[in-house]
């Protein structure tokens, strides 16, 4: 049953990120101490959900202002991992209008760019800032949600993608890996490497990005030429 009173885009806010921050990263989250926040927020509607995303990452400088890097990387990571919260499941949601699910796709770029880039270190894989673990994993979490998987005729899961989201999610990649930011190139190359895994695409943004930077560092270099071939963590 929906509340009679739907929160609002504030409360929701404050639900997901006005929190300690000083928890590990892997274990983040486990909403023991917000039961009921959290079954008021999950009986609202998918749509709801991928609004306030889109509308927190499209101006995440504004939104975000008042609470610590530490508290972003838990709020950020609560909302993306589907173990914590549904909402990047919604991304193939049949039941949300494919607009705003795309909407939601662009909107990481505008997270990337205000965000990650400014806070995040030149090598986001050493977790030294707070901002480094979801700048990494960011993409890895999407490609993944956006993976449904049915039954075939030998009754064994295999996956089912939405060509209109994967194209979504490739031209998104596209446009941070060409972002001045060593950080955001690394997580749209771990993105990418999935993408090439999971969907068969990305493989000449990455090689167009390999030819145009000869002189890269040899570790980027080299996680570039495993994301070539779907070989990421």
């Amino acid at each position: 049953m929906t509340p009679a009173v739907a929160p609002t885009f504030d409360q929701w806010l404050k639900w997901a990120f006005e929190h300690p921050g000083e928890t590990e990263w892997n274990d983040k989250w486990s909403h023991t101490s917000y039961s009921w926040e959290s079954g008021r927020w999950l009986e609202q509607s998918p749509t709801v959900g991928l609004e306030f995303v889109s509308k927190l990452f499209e101006n995440p400088l504004e939104h975000l202002c008042s609470y610590s890097d530490a508290q972003i990387d838990e709020g950020l990571y609560f909302i993306v991992n589907p173990s914590r919260s549904g909402h990047f499941y919604c991304l193939v949601e049949g039941d949300v209008d494919i607009a705003l699910r795309k909407r939601c796709i662009r909107s990481l770029e505008n997270l990337s760019r205000e965000l990650f880039a400014p806070r995040c270190s030149d090598n986001v894989w050493i977790y030294t800032k707070p901002l480094n673990h979801i700048c990494d994993m960011l993409w890895d979490i999407v490609v993944y949600c956006t993976n449904c998987t049915d039954w075939n005729s030998d009754r064994a899961l295999w996956g089912v993608r939405n060509p209109e989201i994967d194209e979504e999610v490739l031209d998104t990649l596209s446009r941070i890996l060409a972002m001045p930011s060593v950080a955001c190139q690394q997580s749209a190359l771990h993105g990418l490497g999935h993408l090439v895994n999971f969907a068969g695409l990305g493989s000449n943004v990455i090689q167009q990005y390999l030819d145009e930077h000869p002189d890269l560092r040899s570790d980027l270099r080299e996680y570039a030429l495993n994301a070539l071939i779907g070989r990421v963590m």
